[in-house]
């Protein structure tokens, strides 16, 4: 059996503005989700310092980088176009994408101590490897359907909504967050 690729370096899209950030973030967040799965499927032909270090990375990612994300989205972004005239299915969306974010929260919360045991013992991975598979195919279930929805409709509500200069103000709070 071939090792399964576990590289830990992401793409890294060109970032000119605000919704650039976001799509990067979300580019981001489908890289782990794909590293998670890969760590799940190839534990066995894996090197146990792959597993480790993949392992790690996506703890990192998924409850560090990945709540700073929500959180822009939660208090930089949705109150400002909450405060535009918009469309009231995108008002919906914005209620619906942060209880999202929650559950999303929960999900991570419950599988990151195990994410950790790997990362500390790598061999762990071949025993856990169903209740893994079932947190990332939940993760991945509803990330899906929450960047279609963010990217195909509330990101392009920004830049119809927003003016520049209120972008610029939300990307510097969500700068400052880092």
């Amino acid at each position: 059996m071939m090792p399964v690729n576990l590289s830990l370096t992401p793409p890294v899209p060109v970032q000119t503005d605000v919704i650039d950030d976001l799509l990067a973030c979300h580019a981001r967040i489908r890289h782990h989700l794909e590293l998670a799965q890969r760590i799940v499927e190839g534990s066995a032909a894996s090197s146990a310092k792959d597993i480790a270090e993949a392992a790690a990375d996506v703890t990192r990612y998924f409850t560090v980088a990945l709540p700073l994300h929500a959180m822009d989205e939660d208090l930089s972004l949705w109150p400002r176009l909450a405060a535009a005239t918009i469309p009231p299915g995108v008002r919906a969306l914005l209620t619906q994408t942060t209880l999202e974010h929650r559950a999303m929260n929960q999900i991570i919360e419950e599988i990151a101590p195990l994410w950790r045991e790997v990362a500390a013992q790598p061999s762990i991975c071949r025993g856990r490897r169903t209740e893994l598979g079932v947190a990332v195919a939940e993760l991945d279930a509803l990330f899906e359907e929450h960047l279609r929805i963010e990217e195909e409709i509330l990101f392009p509500a920004l830049r119809r909504h927003l003016d520049p200069a209120t972008l610029a103000e939300a990307r510097r709070e969500m700068r400052a967050r880092r």
